[in-house]
């Protein structure tokens, strides 16, 4: 990338030059999952613990809740729980920083008043899949499947936390029905065969597949009001699918006799069903989906699964012990899940900063994401394919961050793509500042330590330390109050350009010009429970497996050349790397420092007139750090 040390606006030979990069890398990803990837289908081999990193598990325990309204209809209240990260930076003896530690509080959602609305319009990874022996006609359940993974996740977080009030139940809401000698016999687009199952299991899934609300999992209730899990889905009355019983009985209705089952039980009734069906990595695909869910009722966006298809000819396979008991395994590991599915602010920040290149400045932040954002979709593979986008972004960010290939596909058949390409269109998508230690991805600039020594001289024999490092450098812990408050993450992944003269910065920052490169370790999660005590939590492994980001400038190094490739116009607005360098530099300007002197940059209209970054418009939803010794 050019020289922009006292410029920010790039000129339009540095636009274009950073554009054809940036096409060359991006096309040749698109080519690299077109052409093996027939749409529709599912990904096999998906694997799920990868993303977990260091997430702490949901305890055993009831934790502190408390409630919040985000907006004025009672149904946008929500029930969260506090807690708190720590992170120590590491030592050096020429400054003393490793005394210090980094407390930063979050808030995880647990309750919601009104169900997210679940429809079947879905359109990615709903096609038929291969069957093992490489024949056609395995059917798509996957939205079925996350439907059941909504219930056992809520019931789990039920089992786990016990507060008052809280139960699970059934409505008088079902699935239509009929027996398997009835007309709807099994083949129809619009029908699930749930087998020989016995009565309790054919009750569940009446509930699972109702129009409206099947079932209820209340997690506590706050005087006349009920808080529901997070996974909550209300299914739109639209292509409701019938279940398909062998049984020819009535579908038992007393609540009394047959109850909500438990979270395993009701995982033993999804693990035969995908057993019949020989569903394969459906049951972890639906799995990664229902993950999503939160995050779904926190932007208020309704879930849209693919409606499932059948085909009455497909071979079935006797069950496989081995198969059944990798499956139940799953159980064990929920109560991770559970954390890392409740924290809606980690689950964003990590899909968006899948987006996020290391050598991307913030003032190059549109050309990069042009060709992704704008070009690929337009693709004669990929234009006027419904859903088909979707996937081909979720097999590219799983490329880009394997440890999470297996949520970009949950993301993609929950219809959450949308949202999460829009927020990284804007320059500004969330950050927090758990996201890279639980699952193990940078996602920003603040993530990485950099290298090499922070001072360094310029051909006037000025000591100048780039700015990126200055803010790495604001961000940690300090050992006396000098009135600055850099707390929180700048609300933008890209880092800033240039450097700054060392007699400009502030002291903390002067204070590490000799050290070597400093960074903020994750030492532990700290649960604020309802007894008043605090429990730490060290999360599910303490050694990540690091993925580094495949960078752009030596994964292609020609611009691609096939006309297939459709070539659009830049934005002439660049709103990305405007409101990404907005973001950056407030970060510093509204932290009561000032402008540095002599640095023309801070003149450019971009950043001229910025204004105090207001960093209470996340109603309590966001992350409030604190420095502690």
């Amino acid at each position: 990338m050019a020289d922009t040390t006292e410029r920010l606006q790039p000129t339009p030979s540095e636009l274009n030059h950073a554009t054809d990069k940036s096409r060359s890398y991006w096309q040749a990803l698109a080519d690299e999952v077109i052409a093996p990837h027939e749409q529709g289908t599912i990904p096999q081999n998906i694997t799920l613990h990868d993303m977990l990193g260091q997430v702490p598990a949901m305890p055993d325990t009831p934790l502190d809740i408390y409630q919040i309204s985000l907006g004025p209809d009672s149904t946008k209240k929500a029930i969260l729980t506090a807690a708190s990260s720590t992170m120590r930076p590491t030592d050096d003896a020429a400054c003393g920083v490793g005394e210090t530690l980094k407390v930063t509080r979050a808030a995880l959602l647990m309750g919601v008043r009104a169900p997210i609305s679940c429809n079947w319009t879905g359109a990615s990874f709903g096609q038929e899949a291969m069957a093992d022996d490489g024949s056609r006609g395995r059917p798509n359940y996957v939205g079925v499947v996350s439907l059941a993974w909504s219930y056992i996740l809520s019931v789990r977080l039920l089992e786990l936390q016990k507060h008052d009030g809280a139960e699970a139940e059934y409505t008088n809401s079902t699935a239509s029905w009929c027996s398997s000698h009835d007309v709807c016999a099994p083949g129809s687009a619009s029908t699930i065969n749930i087998g020989n199952v016995d009565a309790h299991a054919a009750r569940w899934w009446a509930a699972i597949l109702a129009p409206g609300r099947g079932w209820k999992v209340i997690i506590t209730q706050q005087g006349n009001e009920a808080y529901f899990a997070p996974w909550s889905l209300s299914l739109e009355l639209d292509s409701c699918p019938s279940i398909v019983w062998a049984d020819n009985g009535p579908l038992p209705q007393d609540p009394t006799i047959y109850p909500p089952p438990s979270s395993r039980t009701a995982l033993e009734f999804l693990v035969g069903i995908c057993l019949l069906h020989d569903l394969g990595s459906q049951f972890h695909a639906g799995f990664a989906a229902a993950l999503t869910f939160p995050t779904h009722s926190h932007y208020q966006r309704a879930v849209e699964l693919p409606l499932p298809f059948s085909n009455s000819n497909h071979q079935r396979y006797p069950p496989s012990e081995q198969t059944t008991t990798d499956q139940l395994a799953i159980y064990e590991s929920l109560s991770f899940y559970l954390t890392l599915s409740c924290n809606h602010s980690v689950i964003m920040s990590s899909l968006c900063g899948s987006f996020w290149e290391p050598s991307i400045p913030c003032n190059l932040v549109t050309p990069w994401l042009h060709p992704i954002l704008n070009e690929v979709s337009q693709r004669p593979e990929i234009l006027n394919t419904p859903g088909r986008y979707a996937e081909i972004v979720a097999l590219i960010c799983g490329i880009r961050r394997p440890r999470l290939s297996s949520l970009w596909i949950g993301a993609a058949i929950s219809g959450l793509i949308p949202k999460i390409t829009a927020l990284v269109k804007g320059g500004t998508p969330p950050l927090d500042p758990n996201g890279y230690p639980w699952t193990g991805c940078p996602q920003g600039f603040m993530d990485l330590a950099g290298s090499g020594p922070y001072l360094y001289r310029n051909p006037s024999n000025q000591n100048l330390i780039r700015r990126v490092d200055i803010w790495r450098l604001l961000y940690l812990p300090v050992l006396e109050d000098d009135g600055l408050y850099y707390e929180s993450l700048p609300f933008s992944p890209w880092e800033p350009v240039g450097q700054s003269i060392e007699l400009n910065c502030a002291l903390r920052v002067r204070a590490h010009r000799l050290c070597s490169r400093h960074r903020l370790l994750y030492e532990h999660w700290t649960w604020n429970l309802l007894d008043g005590s605090k429990v730490q939590d060290r999360g599910f492994t303490s050694v990540r497996r690091q993925n580094s980001p495949r960078n752009f400038l030596v994964f292609s190094k020609s611009a691609p050349s096939d006309n297939a490739r459709p070539i659009m116009p830049l934005a002439q607005d660049q709103e990305a790397s405007r409101e990404a360098s907005i973001a950056v530099f407030e970060w510093v300007l509204a932290n009561h420092e000032g402008r540095p002197p002599s640095e023309p940059i801070y003149d450019d209209e971009w950043i001229a007139h910025c204004t105090a970054y207001d960093d209470d418009s996340d109603l309590g939803m966001g992350i409030e750090p604190t420095d502690e010794e």
